[in-house]
């Protein structure tokens, strides 16, 4: 009779065992299948012309998108947290982590290299940017990419940035207007660069990106796609989509003056920015999800 009582009772336990497992492989199952439609809306905002743009034009009415001519009111925005995802400069994103406590977190690279000097009244080859020193220089948003890199690639070369005579300006207007004076120099990234190319007389004299790359040993992330720090803790599965769909739009041949590029299910990406972040001292934290 106990005995009866004790195979009863050890197969009641191997059931429960078996039903415990059973929920858990199907729990495991749902968590692995991938999200395919946004909760709602995500808010983008970016500066007026950024390369990487384009892209969510091309992604559909679930991307409410607002841009920003002047870099300043792109600030406050994300200070402010008026927004979800943002596409920025690396430098500008180093800058807002700080301002907003680490309110905001890197996914990923969106645009590579394209850092430039661009300049009227200089040949095309052999401009070095060493001849800055002492000559006034138009840069295009202070701490953004292209100004740290400018002045890396400088105290690297041994030349120095303090004897450059910098104005800092804040939008493609500003840039433009600049060569209106001969012998204008200014400092900035694509897809600015190449439209400055293609006013008359004024050319890209020096491809700052390359130095870098010799220098940092690794690529310039001139723009990267950020999230707040609110969207990464309540709308995971939303950030996987919009990776997705960013993707799935750059598959779609969409071309920039930069090069485009999106890191999704890969860590080069993630190795990518903080090889860079580290190069420059940036305290940056990356999204995983």
């Amino acid at each position: 009779m106990q005995h009866r009582k004790l195979i009863a009772l050890l197969a009641l336990l191997l059931t429960a065992l078996l039903l415990f497992t059973a929920c858990g492989e199907e729990k495991k199952e749902k968590k692995s299948e991938e999200p395919k439609e946004l909760s709602g809306q995500i808010k983008v905002v970016a500066q007026t012309g950024t390369a990487a743009l384009s892209v969510f034009k091309n992604m559909g009415d679930n991307y409410q998108i607002k841009t920003y001519k002047k870099i300043g009111d792109l600030r406050t925005a994300i200070k402010k947290g008026k927004y979800d995802a943002a596409v920025v400069s690396a430098g500008i994103a180093a800058e807002m982590y700080g301002r907003t406590k680490k309110g905001l977190y890197e996914v990923s690279p969106v645009t590579l290299d394209g850092i430039y000097i661009v300049a009227s009244g200089y040949s095309v080859t052999g401009f070095r940017p060493s001849w800055l020193v002492n000559k006034r220089v138009k840069i295009v948003n202070k701490n953004s990419t292209a100004d740290q890199v400018c002045q890396r690639v400088m105290q690297d070369a041994g030349s120095g940035f303090s004897g450059v005579r910098v104005k800092y300006i804040n939008s493609y207007d500003a840039a433009k207007r600049a060569f209106a004076e001969w012998n204008a120099i200014v400092v900035c990234s694509e897809p600015y660069a190449a439209k400055l190319d293609k006013i008359s007389e004024v050319n890209k004299v020096y491809d700052l990106s390359a130095d870098y790359v010799n220098f940092g040993r690794t690529q310039i992330p001139t723009d990267v796609l950020i999230v707040s720090k609110k969207m990464a803790e309540e709308r995971a599965d939303d950030i996987d989509v919009m990776k997705n769909e960013y993707e799935t739009a750059l598959g779609a041949g969409i071309k920039s003056s930069a090069k485009l590029v999106f890191y999704n299910k890969t860590d080069r990406g993630i190795q990518l920015m903080r090889e860079y972040n580290k190069t420059m001292g940036n305290a940056m934290k990356y999204y995983e999800n």
